[in-house]
């Protein structure tokens, strides 16, 4: 459910103290027009929502990909345990699907033509990360494959190709990456 925009929580509060620099910043980038419309009255707390109990390794360490009124998260549930993607309601946060992934995730996750693409570390599978591929309706797992290191970054798609960056630490024994390097996907 959408807070009243009326009501003044820490956000609003904080957005009003700062609108006259944001405004300046706007107009100078994007003229008076825009900068009119970005006020304290237009932004407003929308909505929060409980997703695993966090960890060492987090909660939610990654950005999200919005798309099709979805927006799509991933929380990590223990530092060497496993993660869950979860697709959200954009307008009020409400859990729409939940996917359990065997390890970690601290990379972006990408959208692309229905299929959600999820990185993990892979921690605990001999320094291989773990690319999957997710239905982005469902969350069934359409493919997954690992690439030569563990995956701690985003992804990038241009051109109908997936490219995943690797070699990704073992922080908590401050280990080294074993290996690192770019993997290309041809997408559908």
């Amino acid at each position: 459910m959408l807070r009243d925009a009326t009501s003044v929580d820490p956000f609003t509060e904080f957005m009003r103290e700062a609108e006259p620099r944001i405004r300046r910043a706007l107009t100078a980038a994007f003229g008076s027009e825009i900068a009119r419309e970005a006020t304290a009255e237009a932004v407003s707390y929308g909505w929060q929502v409980a997703l695993t109990g966090g960890s060492p390794a987090g909660g939610v360490m990654q950005t999200g990909a919005v798309g099709e009124g979805v927006v799509y998260v991933t929380s990590n549930d223990g530092f060497r345990s496993d993660s869950s993607v979860f697709a959200l309601d954009v307008n009020d946060g409400s859990i729409l699907w939940q996917r359990v992934l065997a390890t970690p995730g601290f990379g972006a996750i990408a959208l692309a033509n229905g299929v959600l693409y999820v990185p993990t570390t892979g921690m605990g599978q001999e320094g291989k990360g773990i690319l999957y591929a997710l239905n982005a309706e469902t969350g069934e797992e359409l493919w997954s494959d690992q690439v030569e290191g563990e995956i701690g970054g985003g992804l990038s798609i241009s051109n109908g190709v997936l490219f995943v960056g690797s070699g990704f630490g073992d922080p908590p024994n401050m280990a080294p990456a074993k290996n690192g390097g770019v993997t290309a996907f041809g997408l559908p």
